[in-house]
């Protein structure tokens, strides 16, 4: 009678040790190390998003805005780069770790907003890249702004002539600013501000004036004098009719620099100019 009770002294004993062995062996691992990730976003085929506008969305607005998720590298470790463009109007954005933002300017009717975005690192060829795309449209409103001429798109051109330039040359301790003024629905003047690193205090290089003759846009500009501060609006003289010529960019090259700078928003909003047309977008 004393060998089955050893026997079951013994099965107790490897059921005790295996119960044991397994519990060790079920235990969680040591977490992994983490991956050395250049692109925080999702993978290709989702790295860009358009979380607004909605697509479908019918609006009055003369501008919207639009922002999302994108791919999006440390800038010590690699570029990213986010290019939004409407109804073939582009300009570009950086994004942050949050994701991208900015303003467009809509055309009435269709909108087609097409979003490209792209992160890679300095010392790799590949990059990270998706897109999104929606359709919107935009209606004319009784009582909204349409054919008034705006002053964000008055400061983008003032601010690209070459006489605005000129202003301070190659000098890079000189900068110069637009301080624009609306005297009427088809006319913005702009004071442009000149100052110096060792002389911050800001004086009206010249005025420019822009008008609004149907979609054509005409610019001139005269003499002002003085500091702009504390009241830039004593500058600009709805008396004062200079010579004007039609504003005309070079779009004949997809890729120049202009094309890309001449919708990017400003201090007073997005830039209403279409340069495939040379015309004030309505």
């Amino acid at each position: 009678m004393k060998r089955p009770l050893l026997w079951l002294a013994l099965a107790l004993l490897l059921l005790v040790v295996g119960a044991s062995v397994a519990g060790r062996s079920s235990s969680p691992a040591p977490p992994a190390e983490p991956a050395d990730v250049a692109v925080v976003r999702g993978p290709p085929a989702d790295a860009v998003t358009i979380a607004k506008p909605a697509s479908g969305l019918v609006t009055s607005a003369r501008s919207v805005q639009v922002r999302g998720s994108a791919p999006w590298i440390s800038p010590d470790d690699g570029e990213a780069v986010v290019r939004v463009t409407v109804n073939r109007r582009p300009h570009e954005v950086f994004p942050t770790a949050q994701g991208y933002a900015t303003v467009v300017a809509l055309e009435l009717g269709r909108n087609e907003i097409v979003v490209r975005g792209s992160a890679s690192r300095f010392d790799d060829d590949e990059a990270v890249r998706g897109s999104a795309r929606v359709v919107i449209e935009r209606r004319r409103a009784p009582g909204d702004d349409t054919g008034v001429l705006d002053r964000a798109t008055a400061s983008m051109l003032a601010d690209s002539t070459e006489e605005a330039y000129w202003l301070c040359g190659e000098d890079d301790g000189c900068s110069t600013e637009p301080v624009c003024f609306k005297l009427g629905a088809r006319r913005v003047d702009c004071a442009i501000a000149r100052w110096y690193t060792e002389d911050p205090v800001r004086r009206c290089g010249h005025v420019y004036t822009l008008r609004l003759r149907g979609e054509r846009l005409y610019a001139g500009s005269y003499a002002c004098r003085g500091r702009v501060s504390p009241d830039p609006r004593r500058l600009v003289r709805a008396s004062v009719t200079p010579i004007l010529s039609r504003v005309v960019i070079d779009a004949d090259d997809e890729d120049t620099w202009s094309r890309f700078v001449v919708n990017e928003p400003n201090a007073y909003g997005a830039p209403r100019f279409n340069m495939a047309r040379d015309r004030f977008m309505p």
